[in-house]
């Protein structure tokens, strides 16, 4: 697979003060009457300011980050200690209560527990797992210490929406965050008080964590243009073609959705190919499958073609600077999260990368040849040849204004219904190819996790479809070149966004 160029930072890093070590076990009492333990360890949890990384092939990155609004209410801990040659697990749960709160950006302690020194430990780390999606894998596995670790790396978590890891709840984000990468082994040191265990002194462990999905969201540009123009070349009696202006459509109304997210996510990120759980990862629509009906037979319990919130008022901003991307990610009373999906760089299809779906509702200059009553939207039909909107669909195939109800005719062209007033675009998350450049195809959107993937829309270029069934979700990403302005970039949260003037690219 083609490398991704991805900058985390941070997205929820954080550093975990703990270690809850040998001696807290079943067997507790006995070691500290034997003189076993000899030492403390605290535990905390640090959440730090936003840092860059670069990741490998990452598109429309701005160069800035969003802390988030994440609300912290559960957070385990696995612990593997290894004294000599055998390795035992043990786990705590913790809500934000068992911490002094949080001061700082920092969940500081108010326990220790007395440890071995001596003995190595290695921290794994599950937040917010309200849904118990990664913590019933790790306690099944946690019997065996020998095996946990390999398991914990290679473990693959299943939800059959995605609530199930991530919501937005009394206007904070509790999203399921673990490891950033994969813990190693860290000596417990002798002789450190209790006190300066819970104060971090010594004998800290630290781990960082990342969300297990990534946000998405949509803008408008507050001057986006939002009238279409509809043209028509027409030839002449002489052979001359010539472009007219058949009528215009105005946008009145724009919200969107997010679809295509996965269902399978590996509780540890591969962050050397950008794999994501092989079901995934593999999962390439047949060439057969040319309704989102029959997709969504075919990808069960791997992509998801739905959204369960449904479409969303898109907020207007003055452009896609940073400081407007995070008003409109801090001011959204809902949140659209994905779990990341990933490809071989030659199997990207329609029906199995994460898209935008963007309704736009509208109104026209004319129906039937003359202009509405209303402004209110209403069913139109287009007309394919002569470009012009009509009431029926009778009237638009017969090219005649006024034809009555029932009466015969001669199809003189192809419609298009806008059942009403609505038509629909579908913006790439992360596309390997600007929307402002037209030049190549659009073949790769790779996403992963703990981005924010943001679409500015800064003008409307052409009527969208009617229906998501007129685009194949068996087809390559883009197979024509057509028009809708968006400026894209993706923040930590990275963030990564692009503007885009609304065309049928796909």
């Amino acid at each position: 697979m083609m490398k991704l160029r991805m900058r985390t930072a941070l997205l929820a890093s954080a550093a975990l003060l703990l270690g809850l070590a040998s001696c807290k076990s079943d067997k507790q009492e006995a070691a500290l009457q034997n003189g076993e333990c000899d030492t403390y360890v605290g535990v905390s949890v640090r959440f730090p300011a936003p840092e860059t990384r670069d990741l490998p092939g990452d598109y429309n990155k701005l160069d800035g980050e969003w802390q988030g609004r994440d609300k912290i209410e559960k957070i385990k801990v696995y612990v593997a200690t290894t004294s000599g040659s055998n390795t035992t697990i043990s786990s705590d749960q913790f809500t934000e209560t068992a911490f002094n709160g949080i001061n700082n950006g920092i969940l500081a302690p108010n326990l220790a527990v007395e440890a071995k020194s001596g003995d190595k430990v290695k921290i794994y780390v599950v937040i917010n797992d309200k849904n118990n999606k990664v913590t019933n894998i790790l306690d099944a596995k946690a019997a065996d210490g020998a095996t946990f670790d390999a398991e914990f790396k290679k473990a693959v978590a299943t939800v059959a929406a995605i609530a199930d890891v991530a919501k937005y709840e009394s206007e904070k984000d509790i999203v399921l965050m673990t490891n950033e990468t994969a813990p190693t082994d860290v000596t417990i040191a002798p002789n450190i008080s209790k006190e300066d265990a819970i104060g971090g002194k010594a004998n800290r462990v630290e781990v960082r964590v990342s969300r297990v999905v990534s946000r998405a969201i949509v803008t408008v540009d507050d001057e986006a243009v939002k009238t279409i123009d509809v043209k028509r070349t027409f030839t002449d009696a002489e052979g001359h073609p010539t472009e007219s202006k058949t009528a215009t459509a105005t946008i009145k109304d724009v919200k969107y959705q997010v679809t295509g997210s996965a269902l399978q996510f590996n509780v540890l990120e591969d962050r050397t190919n950008w794999k994501v759980a092989a079901p995934v990862y593999d999962f390439v629509p047949a060439t057969t499958v040319t309704t989102w009906a029959a997709l969504g037979t075919e990808a069960a319990g791997k992509i998801l073609p739905s959204d369960a919130g449904g479409y969303q008022d898109a907020l207007v901003k003055e452009n896609n600077e940073l400081a407007n991307v995070k008003a409109a990610l801090g001011a959204e009373t809902f949140s659209k999260f994905v779990l990341p999906v990933t490809h071989d760089a030659a199997n990207y299809r329609k029906g199995n990368t994460t898209m935008f779906e963007i309704k736009a509702t509208f109104t026209v200059d004319k129906i039937d040849g003359a202009t509405p009553a209303g402004t209110t939207p209403t069913t139109v039909y287009l007309g394919l040849s002569d470009g012009k909107f009509y009431s029926t669909k009778e009237r638009a195939e017969a090219m005649n204004n006024t034809l009555g109800a029932g009466a015969s005719y001669e199809k003189k062209q192809s419609t298009t219904e806008y059942k009403n007033g609505e038509m629909y675009y579908y913006i790439w998350l992360n596309p390997n190819v600007a929307y402002n450049d037209t030049t190549e195809k659009i073949s790769m959107s790779p996403t992963v996790r703990n981005q924010v993937y943001h679409a500015h829309i800064t003008g409307f270029g052409e009527m969208g479809v009617s229906d998501k069934d007129k685009i194949n979700p068996g087809e390559e990403l883009e197979t024509k070149k057509t028009h809708l302005s968006v400026q894209l970039r993706v923040l930590p949260w990275t963030i990564h966004s692009y503007t885009v003037n609304l065309v049928n690219r796909y």
